[in-house]
């Protein structure tokens, strides 16, 4: 007896040394647990205000205000050398170049206006230069017209090397249609005003004649297989319209229209896709009684017109389709610049802005899409003579009729976003009226940014509509089923689910139904559309069908996982051979 009281003992004090360890255990364990929750819920809260502050990082730019700031002030370079026509300047704001009317291409320094290079353009003796155009600001082609009725058509370009790992900008002018001048007006009439667009294969070139003709010259591009460059084919026609009150002459870049206005404000649209019959579409006048236009200039994409007058005004011109499938200009937008004439209008090449100038030296930068004023600066010197955005709307240049060139900088990242631009409806280039669109970004720097945050808001209100007006009964109805009819050795395993489910984000759940059940839904469309059927009257002819089951096989299939017998007897009712219980604290919401 002793023996088996000693064992017993034993035993009492092993269980007893167990239950203190496992204690011990357990509390070691609830620790470990409930300070990992804690770390787990900081971490969450840390990571929550990290997301705050770096989207606030991202945003925080587009709050800020756009400024300018002058950098630098020099005398024009090599200014005996002839007055400026043209000021231009590559990507990486160190070299500009000035075309002057004696026909020569200065580069210089953008920060310092030391000389760089001299070229002298290829013009005849005894001629002069009587007109020149730019063929698109983003383009770097220049055409000169002559006092012979030719025309001479240059391109700046800069080539960049990093010899001993410093980058240098060589800048160097090209003839893309030949060294020599070109025949415009066979009559040899000097060109007073020109007008010119370069491509691939065809070219144009525009000019109105010292008689008051409008010369319009067609180029292709013939190659040869001796011949590298290949040569240019001449088809020259005329533009059957009164020039003499033609004073601004613009190409849009498809070499599609062509657009003639006077100072009076009588602007003349002429369709050249056949170059051979130019055909007038469209006549109006876009000024009010009293004012005059004082410049002319494409927006960046060449669908709009920039039209500055002598009120200081500048308005914004667009080919606009009706629903009658018929084309019209109109009036998109128009900014108050100033009360002086405008004398310069400069589009970003980027982006839907541009900077206006006037007479009294006072310069604003715009944003179209957005339709605000971003800067307004008055710059010293008086009257500007030639003003240069910088590819990247970066820095500016201009040029004042004292002989100093102004070196500017520009900070403007988001032109593009404003109130207007975000909420209200916009008139985007092409579009027929205003409207709420929302299209960020495209593969073309002639793409007009769509920001509307409008339909984002009416697509996520709808979205959230249609769900829940299929989740809610769908929610409902299984919360019903799960707390009153489902077994519970079957509820055990729904009921956590559904609350884990509960505890994740909408976005996940999101992003786990995009990932893997959309392409599921896609790949058995037609099951998912016939279960909305099939599922609903199948359950209706099974419950049918259940009550003529024997109650003895009825009795073996538990409450939850088939269908309960009928019971006659009214104590307890049944609906559809369901069992209803009375218990609703067991409803899973």
């Amino acid at each position: 007896m002793t023996e088996v009281h000693s064992t017993q003992a034993k035993a009492t004090l092993f269980q007893t040394a167990t239950s203190e360890r496992y204690q011990r255990w357990r509390l070691v364990k609830d620790k470990m647990v409930a300070r990992g929750v804690v770390a787990g819920g900081l971490s969450i809260i840390l990571a929550v205000v990290l997301i705050f502050f770096y989207l606030l990082y991202v945003v925080f730019p587009i709050l800020m205000p756009s400024h300018a700031e002058v950098v630098g002030r020099y005398d024009v370079p090599e200014q005996v050398l002839g007055n400026t026509v043209f000021l231009s300047m590559e990507e990486q704001n160190e070299v500009a170049v000035r075309f002057t009317d004696t026909g020569k291409a200065i580069f210089f320094s953008v920060a310092t206006g030391q000389l760089i290079r001299v070229d002298t353009l290829p013009i005849p003796e005894q001629v002069q230069i009587t007109s020149y155009a730019h063929g698109g600001v983003d383009k770097g082609v220049i055409a000169f017209g002559l006092s012979d009725g030719r025309a001479v058509v240059v391109k700046h370009d800069y080539k960049l090397s990093y010899p001993g790992g410093k980058r240098v900008i060589t800048p160097a002018i090209q003839y893309p249609l030949g060294a020599e001048p070109l025949v415009v007006d066979k009559q040899g009439q000097a060109l007073t005003k020109l007008a010119v667009k370069l491509g691939d294969k065809n070219s144009t070139l525009l000019a109105k004649t010292a008689d008051n003709r409008m010369v319009l010259s067609s180029l292709s591009k013939k190659e040869s297989l001796f011949d590298d460059e290949g040569t240019w084919e001449s088809t020259d026609s005329l533009v059957e319209m009164a020039a003499d009150d033609v004073d601004f002459i613009l190409l849009d870049k498809e070499l599609r229209n062509l657009y003639l206005a006077s100072r009076a404000g009588d602007l003349t649209v002429v369709d050249i896709l056949d170059k051979s019959k130019p055909e007038i579409k469209h006549k109006l006048n876009v000024l009010n009684q009293g004012v005059q236009i004082s410049s002319m200039e494409f927006l960046n994409g060449d669908i709009s017109l920039l039209i500055g007058d002598t009120s200081g005004v500048m308005a914004q011109w667009s080919m606009v389709r009706d629903q009658q499938n018929h084309f019209s200009i109109e009036k998109l937008r128009a900014f108050k610049v100033s009360d002086a004439p405008i004398i310069t209008i400069n589009p970003e090449q980027r982006r839907k802005g541009m900077l206006a100038a006037d007479a009294n030296g006072e310069i604003g930068i715009y944003s179209s899409t957005a339709e605000r004023e971003l800067i307004k600066e008055k710059i010293a010197g008086g009257k500007p003579v030639a003003v240069t955005l910088s590819p990247r709307a970066n820095a500016m240049l201009l040029q004042t009729e004292d002989g100093k060139i102004n070196h500017w900088t520009i900070e403007n990242e988001h032109p593009e976003v404003s109130w207007r631009s975000l909420w209200n409806k916009v008139w985007y280039e092409s579009y027929p009226k205003p409207d709420y669109i929302w299209q960020s970004s495209a593969a073309s720097n002639d793409f007009e940014p769509k920001m509307s945050l409008t339909p984002l808001v009416f697509g996520t209100l709808k979205a959230s509509f249609y769900a829940m007006l299929m989740g809610v009964p769908l929610a409902l109805f299984g919360a019903i089923y799960t707390g009153y009819f489902m077994a519970p050795s079957v509820r055990q395993y729904v009921k956590p689910g559904v609350e884990i489910m509960g505890a994740l984000p909408t976005v996940i759940l999101g992003f786990l139904a995009g990932l893997w059940l959309a392409p599921f839904v896609e790949a058995n469309l037609t099951g998912i559309f016939a279960l909305l059927m099939v599922v609903p009257l199948s359950v209706m002819i099974f419950a049918y069908f259940w009550q003529f089951v024997p109650e003895q096989t009825r009795h073996k299939i538990p409450d939850g996982l088939g269908c309960g017998s009928a019971d006659p007897s009214g104590d307890i009712r049944r609906l559809a051979g369901f069992s209803v219980k009375s218990d609703y604290r067991s409803l899973v919401f």
